[in-house]
């Protein structure tokens, strides 16, 4: 009898997330190409995180099934890189801060992502 109006709130986070895996997604392919291709991982990182931003962007139910790799892969990048650069003996902490702060909030919004899309799974089939 009475139709339910889509919530606002709902579809402002799956566009949130949709800027977030998109935006990612180019730094990531951008840094790949500053490495002169030679880190593979970061390019498919970057692939993902893309695939990851259309697949949400279209409620696919493929971007359930990407979320669990993409977090595994995204996380330990993250954290690895992290614990390298946290060492006393490679680099002065100041000097790579945005960097460290940028992988923080990757993570976190990653962790954000992961859990919000696993529980609201049902609005994606």
């Amino acid at each position: 009898m009475f139709q339910k109006k889509p919530e606002k709130t709902n579809q402002s986070i799956i566009m949130a997330f949709t800027l977030f895996f998109s935006v990612s997604g180019v730094i990531e392919l951008y840094f790949f190409l500053l490495s002169e291709f030679r880190h593979i991982p970061i390019m498919f990182l970057s692939l993902l995180s893309l695939a990851e931003a259309y697949f949400i962007s279209k409620r696919k139910d493929w971007s359930i099934r990407l979320i669990p790799p993409l977090f595994i892969i995204g996380g330990t990048f993250a954290i690895t890189t992290i614990y390298a650069y946290i060492k006393p003996e490679t680099y002065p902490i100041s000097s790579v801060l945005p960097l460290l702060l940028g992988l923080l909030i990757y993570l976190l919004l990653l962790t954000t992502a992961t859990l919000y899309l696993l529980i609201k799974k049902r609005g994606f089939q």
